[in-house]
């Protein structure tokens, strides 16, 4: 005989470990050797879709904790960044999430301890990752290289479309465009980590002439406008500065 939805272990008792069995048996079941039975398999499908998910895990979780107020836990919003050193999330409420992470052989990373459960499992180049109700910060970090994958993120009784966004490597200001330009030109720039920017101009003798940026910027992909409008044609030169570090593009204005 089956038993309640959610007792994946066939106890009577619908806890966390009913949990960790669905996560092990099933979700990072590569090639393992026990996976769900029949039964196991029906109580693990919470939602009776027919199929047993990431979203599985987050409804069996709020039944445990409490299903009168889960409605004011769900998540509205999640941000996954990628950066260089590792994996961050940051959401407003409770979510479980599943990835893989695609990496070489001699790969390794540091899961971080700020989640209600986080289990991986790794098969050849690929380790698959679920956390559950992960706090904002690092997923993992590590110092090698990686990709992710097959990203899953479920909240209430939903799915939640999530992009996940790639931070530039390295500080650096792009092309102008246009360039040359009359009377406005754009620049790119790409932040690694949060700094303090100023964006000047300056004309070919070296005056100032401008401040474009001058304040607190978050880490990733920005962009300034240029509308040179009020000054004479010729070359300029716009010096970005970020914390020690100062880069230096040549624009030429042509009425």
């Amino acid at each position: 005989n089956c038993y309640e939805n959610g007792d994946v272990s066939l106890d009577e008792v619908i806890d966390v470990n009913d949990i960790v069995i669905l996560i092990d048996k099933e979700l990072l079941c590569f090639n393992c050797e026990d996976p769900l039975t029949d039964c196991e398999f029906k109580k693990a499908d919470f939602n009776n879709d027919e199929n047993v998910d990431i979203l599985d895990v987050i409804l069996i979780l709020e039944y445990i904790l409490s299903p009168e107020d889960a409605l004011s836990r769900n998540s509205s919003d999640v941000r996954i960044i990628k950066k260089v050193e590792g994996l961050e999330i940051l959401t407003n409420g409770d979510i479980a999430i599943q990835y893989d992470i695609i990496h070489d052989n001699d790969f390794s990373f540091n899961l971080t301890n700020h989640s209600y459960l986080t289990h991986y499992e790794t098969f050849e180049n690929i380790t698959r990752v679920i956390s559950i109700l992960p706090n904002d910060g690092f997923l993992f970090s590590t110092s090698y290289d990686y990709e992710i994958d097959n990203m899953i993120v479920a909240s209430g009784n939903g799915y939640i479309d999530v992009t996940i966004e790639s931070l530039p490597e390295e500080f650096n200001i792009y092309n102008a465009y246009p360039n040359p330009f009359n009377p406005l030109t754009n620049l790119d720039y790409g932040l690694p980590q949060d700094s303090f920017v100023t964006i000047s101009v300056f004309d070919i003798n070296g005056r100032f002439v401008e401040n474009l940026v001058n304040e607190e910027l978050q880490a990733g992909y920005h962009k300034v406008s240029w509308n040179a409008i009020n000054h004479s044609s010729g070359i300029y030169f716009v010096k970005l500065t970020a914390g020690e570090q100062n880069l230096i593009k040549k624009i030429t204005f042509l009425k």
